[in-house]
């Protein structure tokens, strides 16, 4: 499609969107937009590719009924809008790594002191924390960034990723109807497997040393892979749902439902009380980990998540380690919830 007809689409979709329950004839549709019915017509079989439903009734006109497991950037800020989430949304097909493109978006002096999300539909590149790859296979996952400026200097920013992983947790039993839990500090398990990961990065003033921007990025495997999972990833990998062609994944209304939670979460972090819940819904609780420090494993029970989101681990010897930052592996002892 061309420029002209791109914008045509976009400009259809949002006059059938603002009124949805109300029918429109392609006459009326073409005096609206100053074009012929045989532009709408094309443009209306455009948005049916996209995965709109298209009502047609005759002597009536059109309508939209409601999108089917599409991702558009005009019907997230359709729904944003209604939810009153102020976040401008960018869709991609197949990226490199949303954190990486949203952390060069930050420099666009448009999108200065706004929300905006990044959703991909594959990464050719996708990154985890300590530089690690993150398998993003494309059409059966989420991959998004969500980039925030950080707006309140007393804001808690270590607990960001407890606070999207609590988020990540509501928004999934909510569309989904799945417990998942939570292992410190930045994985969603779904029995014994890793179903989402949450990277999260900041910009920092160089002047006054506080972050300025926050970019969250989250990847979710909403389904198995058409062509399976790797075999070096079948022991850790794990997917809400088996693969099934053409299954609808409501992506959309998942988005919406992790914005509304997410967004007033991070904006409160440290203030709003989430730290409940997710020691409530913590895997590693009353149970012995691994700790990598200098050079040497420790092993300890996991004894509390304290109120700035740091892990408390009770070593063999009784005495109390506070971890801030970095990874725990489970232990040979190490039972999971489904276990229990």
């Amino acid at each position: 499609m061309n420029k002209e007809d791109l914008m045509l689409k976009d400009e259809l979709l949002l006059t059938l969107l603002n009124s949805s329950s109300s029918f429109h004839s392609g006459q009326d549709l073409a005096s609206q937009l100053s074009v012929s019915r045989t532009a709408v017509w094309k443009a209306l079989n455009e948005l049916e590719k996209d995965g709109f439903l298209i009502d047609r009734a005759q002597s009536k006109g059109y309508k939209v009924a409601r999108p089917q497991d599409t991702l558009h950037p005009k019907w997230l800020a359709y729904l944003f809008k209604k939810s009153k989430l102020d976040i401008i949304p960018y869709i991609y097909k197949q990226i490199d790594s949303t954190n990486t493109e949203a952390k060069r978006m930050s420099q666009n002096a448009e999108l200065q002191g706004k929300n905006y999300l990044l959703v991909a539909e594959g990464q050719t590149a996708g990154r985890g924390r300590y530089g690690r790859s993150f398998f993003s296979p494309q059409s059966t996952g989420l991959y998004l960034t969500l980039s925030v400026p950080i707006k309140d200097p007393n804001l808690d920013a270590g607990l960001i990723t407890s606070a999207t992983a609590v988020a990540v947790r509501r928004a999934v039993l909510d569309v989904y109807g799945i417990d998942l839990w939570i292992k410190w500090v930045n994985d969603l398990y779904l029995n014994n497997r890793k179903v989402c990961g949450i990277l999260c990065e900041g910009i920092s003033n160089m002047e006054t040393g506080l972050i300025d921007r926050v970019f969250i990025g989250i990847g979710i495997n909403l389904m198995d892979p058409k062509d399976g999972i790797p075999d070096e990833l079948k022991e850790i990998m794990g997917c809400l749902a088996p693969y099934q062609e053409g299954k609808d994944l409501k992506r959309t209304n998942f988005l919406v439902r992790l914005m509304e939670e997410l967004i007033p979460l991070v904006s409160n972090a440290g203030q709003e009380n989430f730290l409940d819940e997710y020691r409530k819904h913590c895997l590693l609780l009353d149970q012995e980990v691994c700790y990598a420090q200098n050079g040497k494993t420790i092993v300890g029970k996991v004894i509390t998540i304290n109120d700035h989101g740091h892990l408390i681990l009770e070593k063999k010897d009784g005495d109390i380690l506070e971890l801030g930052y970095g990874e725990v592996t489970f232990h040979d002892t190490f039972t999971f919830p489904n276990e229990r």
